[in-house]
């Protein structure tokens, strides 16, 4: 972005700036795909802006650079996206002191081989410290982010989420009963991950979820019967896990579902005349 002092002095005149005209500050910045290109330092007078409250720089390109802990320094933010920006190393600590953040990403940060070693990684303990203080939180995407941890009981402090997308993080061990406490939550996808054990009757708790994403795990045994609560259906994603009994009934009555995934797990009995009732499926796999 040029600013030119003499033909545009007033920088609240460009594109992906909003100001708050009483007070004269600049309070949002959005420069999303703008072909950004190079490191963010901790001294860059982006930093200056304290009276931000929305941040995006989304796809763009910083050359694999950290985070800087100066983002701490936007105290009043309650949007930062910084996702698909070729960010690396570890998420700071100092995230989690973003405590009025309504809407966090930090999704698809990644070295060109995808490994896990070449993403941007969210250790255990700054996981657990994000969970505690981000209170307020009603959307968090950390797809492809390096978590490989489990998933803490600190889930609960989140209760005013209707998003989280932990797909693809490396999350391991059992889903906590704490999940059932996101009562609001409407997207949930944890797929691809290594996340085990039985489903938890909790989930049922759920019940304005639209979207529920478990496919590529190592879950076991029943679909639990309190997911027959699920009223708002439209996406229910569990192949390739270890899932066994009868392909849960309560999915024929969910005629608003648009895509269904139950294949390769160990579901038994014969094949469910009632999908036919589920007329608006876009996408079905099954076995």
């Amino acid at each position: 972005m040029c600013w030119n002092e003499t033909t545009d002095p007033d920088c609240c005149s460009w594109d992906g700036v909003t100001c708050d005209v009483s007070i004269g500050h600049v309070t949002g910045l959005d420069l999303s795909c703008s072909l950004l290109y190079g490191t963010i330092h901790p001294n860059t007078t982006l930093f200056q802006l304290s009276h931000l409250q929305q941040l995006n720089l989304a796809s763009n390109h910083f050359n694999f650079s950290p985070i800087s802990p100066s983002f701490s320094h936007f105290t009043r933010l309650s949007h930062l996206n910084l996702s698909t920006s070729r960010l690396s190393g570890s998420i700071p600590s100092e995230i989690a002191h973003l405590s009025k953040l309504v809407s966090l990403d930090l999704s698809y940060n990644y070295m060109d081989d995808m490994s896990m070693t070449g993403r941007l990684r969210l250790k255990p303990h700054n996981f657990k410290t994000l969970l505690m203080n981000l209170t307020q939180l009603e959307n968090l995407h950390l797809a492809q982010v390096n978590i490989s941890s489990g998933l803490p009981n600190y889930l609960l402090n989140l209760s005013s989420l209707a998003t989280l997308d932990l797909s693809e993080t490396g999350l391991n061990g059992k889903l906590p009963d704490s999940i059932g406490y996101l009562g609001f939550l409407k997207y949930l996808d944890l797929s691809y991950n290594e996340l085990s054990g039985p489903l938890p009757e909790s989930l049922g708790n759920l019940t304005r979820i639209t979207v529920l994403h478990l496919l590529v795990n190592h879950f076991e045994g029943l679909v639990p019967s309190t997911l027959s609560n699920f009223e708002q259906l439209t996406n229910f994603r569990v192949g390739v896990n270890n899932l066994n009994g009868t392909i849960p009934e309560f999915l024929s009555k969910r005629i608003k579902l648009k895509f269904l995934s139950l294949s390769a797990n160990n579901f038994s009995g014969p094949f469910p005349r009632w999908l036919a009732n589920l007329t608006q499926l876009v996408v079905l796999d099954i076995y």
